[in-house]
This record gives structure tokens, C-alpha cells and sequence, in this order.
């Protein structure tokens, strides 16, 4: 019973860990992210969020990798493929569509990696370029820009992807 107990306290707590180390890390990508799509949008609409996502996206990204971590955005609908899942997110995300949970979740990709997920649920904004009522002339730019778009079609509250942090 006493291996039990401490086994379950070793456990909750290699996850707490994982869970503020990933928040903590997620939080500079979400940040940057956000504010610089509202600038786009801002100064050009529509068209300035999209370019935004196109031009600045992965760099942002990159840069909020350090050496302890990498972190990033990924779904099974992506409209940039390097944005991809690999094995360990797919089925993540598949847990998420499947069971439509909000919460964060540590998950330990193999005996040396460890990740953090967060779950990206869709607001009204991001139907502009997400939704099903995109104007015609973003549409054509956005198939000018991603040939291989997946991300479409949503409606608010839907599951889009997740932001993920992996652990070295």
C-alpha cells in the first residue's frame, strides 16, 4: 500500500510539473501569436491575418523553441503541412475530437520524452479564415497560399488542433 501511495504522489507530481513547465512555455507563442494576427487584421483584414500566418507563423513559432523544449501547433485539418502531426499528436488529437475535453494534459511520448498539450478550441474570429462563409477573393488566396488546406469549414467551438511543447 505505502508503494502504491508513493507511486501515485511520484506521479501527480512529475505531471504538475510537466503541466506548469508547458504553460509556462506555451504562453510566449500564444502571446506573439495572437498579437500579431490582431495587427494583421487590423492594418489589412482579413488578408493581413492571413499573411501573418503564412509569413510570420513558423518563424514566431521557432523562435519560442529553447534547448529544453520545442514548441509548436498542429492538427489533423492543417492548413500549413508543417504543421503536420507526428505519431504521439495524432492521437492525441484524435482523443480530443473523440471526447471534446478543454483540459491541458501531459502525455509521455516515450521512457525519454515527455509533452504538454493544449486543447484549441475555435472563437468567432478565427472563422474569417476557419469557417464555411469564407469570402470568395480570401478563399482564392488562401488556396494560392496552401494548395494542400485541410483547415475549413469549422464552426465556432469546434476542436481545431492543439499547442503542443515537447520536452528534451
Amino acid at each position: 500500500m505505502k508503494v502504491l501511495l508513493i507511486s501515485l504522489l511520484s506521479f501527480f507530481t512529475f505531471a504538475d510539473n510537466y503541466s506548469e513547465r508547458g504553460k509556462e512555455a506555451l504562453l510566449p507563442l500564444k502571446k506573439s501569436l495572437m498579437k500579431e494576427l490582431k495587427a494583421g487584421l487590423k492594418s489589412h483584414g482579413a488578408m493581413g491575418a492571413l499573411k501573418v500566418c503564412n509569413i510570420k507563423a513558423m518563424d514566431i513559432t521557432d523562435s519560442k523553441s529553447t534547448k529544453k523544449y520545442k514548441v509548436g501547433r498542429s492538427s489533423l485539418k492543417n492548413r500549413n503541412p508543417k504543421n503536420a502531426p507526428s505519431p504521439w499528436m495524432s492521437k492525441a488529437l484524435i482523443d480530443y475530437e473523440k471526447t471534446k475535453s478543454k483540459k491541458p494534459r501531459v502525455i509521455r511520448i516515450d521512457s525519454d520524452k515527455t509533452a504538454y498539450v493544449e486543447p484549441i478550441y475555435l472563437k468567432g474570429l478565427c472563422l474569417t479564415c476557419h469557417g464555411s462563409q469564407i469570402s470568395s477573393s480570401l478563399k482564392k488566396e488562401i488556396n494560392s497560399l496552401y494548395p494542400l488546406d485541410k483547415a475549413t469549414g469549422y464552426k465556432a467551438g469546434d476542436f481545431r488542433g492543439i499547442f503542443w511543447v515537447e520536452f528534451n
